[in-house]
């Protein structure tokens, strides 16, 4: 059923499904705030509005495709497609229990009479026969059925652009959802005008006839039925923080690595706090050194390559003596270790640091 008209029903929906999207986003950013806890459940203000819009498309779909089916003369009748007008007449006085038929099915009997408009019923369904009175072939058929099934397609990707407009957590499912309803609408019209009818004998073995339009709608609802709640239901994504706020982050990093610089020397010239810091690093200590000394934790340190095992270096030359020569220390030392991996990623990032400590 047309809201205005056939001819201005596709075009409001497409501008509407241009326009609206684009004037939703842009209401979403004035609104949209800095969270404060960045770490909390993935949420949105858009949740629960765009969840009562797809409630309420889910509902009017299944409603749809359950009982406002497009009218079909002979599945209702229980006739062939084969069917003389005659019989169709008699059928169709019974059902409406009336004794002469309203304009409309007349013309619609006078247009069964080519076997072609039967065929043209198949593909696009009694509707589209009986309001094109100008219509003397397929292809005229096919433009007077092709708006209204781009109608549908397009409200519904309306509806989608409603689902994934942005603050929604889904803005990167529109276009894979918009890519399936572009494959489908073509392979809907595509399949419609060129499927081959084959209209079953009487007594024979014969395939029964298939109704395509019936059942190119009851797949096309099927999949407006799940689409939008699948997109809906999809992972969220979280945005990334904008580089104001990730300027902010890092400044305050930079003030409390200086403000650590002067609580570090300031906690000393205190005797109750040298004293808790002495007894804090103590026990940090005995942490480290039984962490160190148990060999699960050796093995799997080696194993993500931050071992902290000290190998012995191996030295060239004049062997350990040549090695201890340069190092400066007495005969009586133990052998020269090279650091672990470890060791050499903190000493890495200790010396990267250096320059933030050096007075200006």
């Amino acid at each position: 059923m047309a809201l205005l008209s056939d001819a201005l029903d596709p075009w409001i929906a497409t501008l509407l499904a241009l326009f609206l999207p684009p004037v939703l986003t842009y209401i979403s950013s004035r609104r949209r705030r800095t969270p404060k806890h960045p770490q909390q459940k993935l949420t949105t203000p858009l949740r629960r509005p765009l969840t009562i819009v797809v409630a309420l498309h889910t509902l009017y779909t299944a409603y749809t495709l359950l009982f406002a089916r497009p009218p079909n003369l002979f599945t209702s009748l229980g006739l062939p497609l084969s069917a003389p007008q005659s019989r169709i007449h008699a059928a169709l006085l019974v059902k409406l229990n009336e004794t002469t038929l309203p304009p409309d099915f007349d013309a619609l009997l006078a247009r069964l009479a080519s076997f072609e408009v039967r065929t043209v019923l198949v593909r696009f369904g009694q509707q589209t026969v009986q309001t094109c009175t100008y219509c003397k072939g397929l292809p005229d058929y096919a433009l007077h059925f092709l708006p209204s099934l781009l109608l549908s397609y397009t409200a519904r990707a309306l509806i989608l652009g409603l689902v994934t407009v942005s603050g929604s957590l889904r803005e990167r499912w529109r276009g894979s959802g918009v890519a399936v309803l572009v494959v489908a609408a073509l392979a809907d019209a595509y399949w419609a005008y060129t499927v081959p009818i084959a209209i079953p004998r009487p007594n024979t073995r014969d395939a029964p006839l298939t109704m395509w339009h019936d059942m190119l709608f009851t797949a096309r609802h099927a999949l407006f039925l799940f689409l939008p709640l699948a997109l809906h239901l999809a992972p969220p994504t979280a945005r990334p923080p904008p580089a104001r706020l990730t300027a902010q982050t890092l400044d305050a990093a930079l003030a409390r690595t200086h403000l650590l610089r002067y609580a570090s020397a300031a906690v000393h010239r205190d005797a109750v706090l040298a004293a808790r810091a002495r007894v804090f690093w103590e026990r940090e200590k005995g942490a480290g050194e039984e962490m160190r000394a148990d060999d699960g934790v050796r093995a799997a340190a080696l194993a993500a390559g931050i071992g902290f095992d000290e190998a012995e270096a191996a030295v060239e030359g004049d062997g350990w003596v040549g090695a201890l020569k340069l190092s400066g220390v007495g005969p009586g030392s133990s052998p020269p270790r090279k650091e672990g991996p470890l060791r050499a990623l903190a000493r890495a990032a200790v010396e990267s640091l250096m320059g933030l400590f050096q007075a200006p």
